[in-house]
């Protein structure tokens, strides 16, 4: 089963790199040479022509695949965002909603820019889609890279463990390796932290991560909620949960993950990783291993939270994050979070 699953997380990293290379709209040169300036200039004239060109092209197109759907998506994704950020509906572009429409169709995504169109499908060098053209965008952009990767490769695993639950040499070495692959996404936020002000992402950034209303139904824009973390809380402590704030966010936050990823949350059955741990299903060094990895998980919380805070204070009052949250929802992830590292230190104090 690990194996399997780990092959399964290569494929679909794979899968989202050939994505980033992909540029069926012909959009390279756009992005590289009028994009950023269109948004300078708020020249919603330009940004509209070309937001109803590539539409045209994108309902023209017969037999996508999945993955030149979803590098549509990405591109079409950026010109809706910048178009709806400068005040211009997506009702008021021709084509683009239908577009949008018909790609979420074949990617069976959400009909708009995610966190994953954003980063993981976004390609590097010249090549890179961005708002703002900044250096700070592009480191942004790059971390947000890393981090999806990281929690991604982790939530495989925990899935597999929570499924499974074996009790093995290979499963000791594999929660090791949850452990180095998040220290990518701790690394990462720790370079948002420090090269990123609140003014710069709040005032520069974040207006580009509208909500969108398409057919009645609101869609955030890309946020921290969309990432795999929210499928490794599921699989360590989460399964047990009934509290109605937390499901809400569980099931809001899964609908903007790829169909690979939201089938590894309907994988999950039983209890959680960490009530196993106090049932006696699951080893004393078994709790040691996930004990150090929930207090990974908080190094990564802590400042995460911290920046959160900040960037609501340089904002008005009652405003909420790109994914459509206060900070709330962070308290409630954080006390979740610590009380699963209280829960397993009562384990290893009886042991």
């Amino acid at each position: 089963m690990i194996e399997r699953l780990r092959s399964n997380y290569v494929e679909v990293l794979q899968q989202e790199t050939e994505v980033a290379q992909l540029d069926p709209l012909n959009l390279d040169l756009f992005f590289k040479a009028k994009f950023v300036d269109a948004n300078t200039r708020k020249d919603t004239v330009l940004l509209s022509q070309q937001a109803t060109q590539s539409s045209e092209v994108t309902l023209n197109a017969e037999g996508l695949t999945v993955n030149q759907a979803r590098a549509c998506m990405r591109d079409l994704g950026f010109l809706g965002a910048a178009l709806v950020t400068h005040g211009i509906g997506l009702e008021e572009t021709p084509g683009l909603k239908e577009a949008l429409n018909k790609l979420s169709g074949i990617t069976q995504e959400v009909p708009r820019d995610t966190v994953y169109s954003y980063s993981l499908r976004n390609p590097e060098g010249e090549r890179m889609r961005t708002f703002t053209g900044t250096d700070e965008e592009r480191l942004f952009i790059m971390a947000t890279k890393r981090g999806v990767v990281s929690t991604t490769e982790v939530a495989y695993v925990l899935q597999d463990l929570a499924m499974e639950a074996s009790e093995s040499v290979s499963t000791s070495r594999r929660i090791n390796q949850c452990a180095q692959a998040f220290e990518g996404m701790v690394n990462a936020m720790a370079e948002v932290r420090r090269a990123i002000s609140p003014e710069f992402f709040t005032n520069i950034l974040r207006p580009y991560f509208p909500p969108m209303e398409i057919d009645g139904v609101t869609y955030f824009g890309p946020g921290g909620a969309q990432m795999p973390l929210v499928l490794i809380d599921l699989a360590l402590w989460g399964s047990d949960i009934q509290e109605r704030n937390y499901l809400l966010y569980l099931q809001d936050n899964l609908r903007y993950l790829p169909p690979e990823l939201r089938q590894l949350a309907l994988d999950i059955n039983g209890q959680s990783l960490v009530t196993r741990v106090e049932n006696g299903q699951l080893s004393t060094e078994f709790a040691k291993e996930l004990y150090s990895l929930t207090n990974l998980l908080l190094r990564f919380r802590n400042p995460h939270y911290k920046t959160a805070v900040e960037n609501m204070q340089v904002r008005p009052e009652g405003a909420k994050g790109s994914g459509g949250y206060d900070t709330q929802v962070l308290d409630l992830l954080m006390a979740k979070t610590y009380e699963s590292k209280e829960r397993l230190s009562a384990v290893l104090d009886r042991s």
